[in-house]
């Protein structure tokens, strides 16, 4: 029921006929239960917000159509939850111009959308403002932005920014509160590249929280968790930043950050990083990055107990049985599997998320050639097995040539659409053609892929149905004449 729902929904803002905000609030809670009712909830919320910004500021209708914070973080969270990231991003870059207030669960979700995208650069303008705005409250919630952006500074392979992320976090732990901010505290972030002359600027409430909350997201990566009311990086983290600073042979650096730890927490019986780390180099057999670690941090005046010393005695005492005894090649094999893993080409290849973003920027520029040669190269990746199909790709793709008019590449997409049964929103497709081309193609109905694409979408239907209903009206006009000269003739 979730296409019929958004189709009555598009009928009421077609006709005028608004129905009061509660009634938005209740229907999109209802849209996005389900993947399809996601992509419908998405599209309408689009609608709505150009049906928003089409009406003049003194109208009193405009009012009932500006969209709340609710809604987009009903919509972005049902596109982060069914996998849509590209139309979360979508209905993102439409947020700032409305002049909605981003509360947390704003936050939440535009984290989670910029992490699956791969925006890094979004997330750490916005940290700023999340960090003013910590508080044991606050805390279970921007958990999940923290681990978004440490997540996305992984993936990135930037591990000085990883560090400095979880050094951060132990330090605020330790730290007295600060003074916590007013939930009507209002900061303006600038969304989009800083290259451009003119960007959109989002108001965000990083203090403010609703009462009810739209969802309840979940900590997917695990890479931060909360205790006391306080963040702090899980164990998973603390072996990422190892194993990367391991991998890149940049032992002094991984000795800094453990010494930089050891300094905020302290000396704690239950705290023991450091020592944690060298016993698990030595078990590892990694005897030489053990003992260099050991060395930075001894002489930056962190002590050890005495197991740890004696495990790296130890190990070195069975190093040199096994080298006297000739069986150094197990302890030979593990150091060569590390050579190995530290000189490994990273391969980059292009994601659909690559591709969504070359779309866009074309498509800011009404570059729709360039778009073509996009989908002549991720068509390849398809069929290489590479990538896997992508809708809010494909719908992209979809509308940006049904905008520079290259039918016979939309056909093509619309075919793959539906071999791979995927929701096609034909509602949004027909308007955008009946707005750009109804006049163009009015003599070319004859052209093949123009016809095809027409009656895909149901124009061809409905000119059917038109001339079958001007037939039968001039009909009745037929019937109605006659009727009027035969009562004329009778009355003569």
């Amino acid at each position: 029921m979730s296409v019929p729902s958004a189709a009555v929904l598009r009928l009421m803002l077609e006709t005028n006929r608004l129905p009061p905000p509660p009634l938005w609030s209740a229907a999109f809670s209802h849209l996005v239960r389900t993947p399809v009712g996601s992509y419908a909830a998405a599209d309408v919320l689009i609608d709505l917000c150009g049906v928003f910004l089409c009406r003049p500021a003194s109208s009193k209708r405009r009012k009932l159509t500006k969209p709340s914070a609710a809604l987009f973080n009903l919509v972005l969270h049902s596109c982060v939850q069914f996998g849509s990231p590209l139309k979360a991003h979508q209905v993102l870059e439409i947020m700032p111009e409305t002049g909605v207030e981003a509360d947390v669960c704003s936050i939440i979700a535009i984290a989670r959308v910029c992490e699956m995208n791969g925006l890094r650069e979004d997330l750490k303008k916005l940290k700023p403002h999340v960090d003013s705005a910590s508080s044991p409250l606050l805390n279970h919630h921007y958990l999940h932005f923290y681990d978004s952006l440490l997540s996305l500074h992984f993936k990135f392979n930037d591990l000085e920014a990883a560090a400095e992320l979880i050094l951060g976090l132990y330090q605020r732990s330790s730290s007295p509160p600060r003074q916590i901010v007013l939930p009507e505290t209002c900061f303006l972030l600038r969304v989009g590249s800083d290259n451009l002359k003119t960007g959109s600027k989002l108001l965000i409430k990083p203090a403010s929280l609703p009462q009810d909350l739209a969802f309840k997201p979940e900590n997917r990566s695990g890479l931060i968790i909360l205790k006391d009311g306080k963040l702090f990086p899980s164990d998973r983290a603390i072996a990422k930043l190892i194993n990367g600073y391991v991998r890149q042979r940049k032992v002094g650096e991984l000795s800094k950050v453990l010494i930089g730890i050891h300094k905020t927490v302290g000396t704690s019986s239950d705290f023991s990083l450091g020592s944690e780390v060298v016993v698990s180099f030595v078990e590892l057999g990694w005897l030489e990055t053990a003992h260099d670690i050991l060395d930075d941090m001894e002489s930056a005046g962190v002590s050890f107990p005495e197991i740890t010393y004696a495990s790296l005695l130890m190990a070195y005492f069975l190093m040199r049985q096994m080298r006297e005894r000739g069986l150094d090649k197990f302890a030979q094999r593990r150091s060569y599997n590390l050579v190995s893993l530290s000189r490994c080409k990273v391969c980059c290849t292009a994601t659909v998320q690559t591709f969504g973003h070359l779309v866009n920027g074309y498509s800011s520029l009404e570059m729709y050639r360039e778009i073509t040669i996009i989908w002549g190269r991720s068509r390849g990746g398809w069929k290489a097995g590479v990538l896997s199909p992508d809708r809010d790709l494909f719908e992209r793709l979809l509308w940006n040539f049904i905008r520079g008019g290259y039918f016979e590449r939309a056909m093509e997409i619309a075919g793959y659409m539906e071999e791979s049964h995927m929701y096609v929103d034909k509602w949004r497709f027909r308007r955008e053609f009946l707005k750009l081309h109804k006049n163009l193609y009015r003599n070319l109905n004859m052209l093949e892929h123009v016809r095809a694409f027409r009656k895909w979408v149901g124009i061809a239907r409905a000119k059917r149905i038109g001339s079958t209903v001007r037939l039968s009206l001039e009909h009745q006009n037929r019937n109605v004449d006659t009727l009027e000269k035969k009562r004329k003739q009778f009355c003569c």
